[in-house]
């Protein structure tokens, strides 16, 4: 069972990180179309 949640827990975290990662993208687009 502790490393079903362990797997669940990395899989949770991974997500975040990806998500995290592509707003910070769309932000730094956005900025720079503001930009110009």
């Amino acid at each position: 069972i502790s490393n079903e949640v362990a797997e669940q827990q990395g899989v949770g975290t991974s997500v975040g990180i990806g998500a995290a990662v592509i707003i910070a993208i769309l932000i730094i687009l956005g900025l720079i179309y503001l930009r110009l």
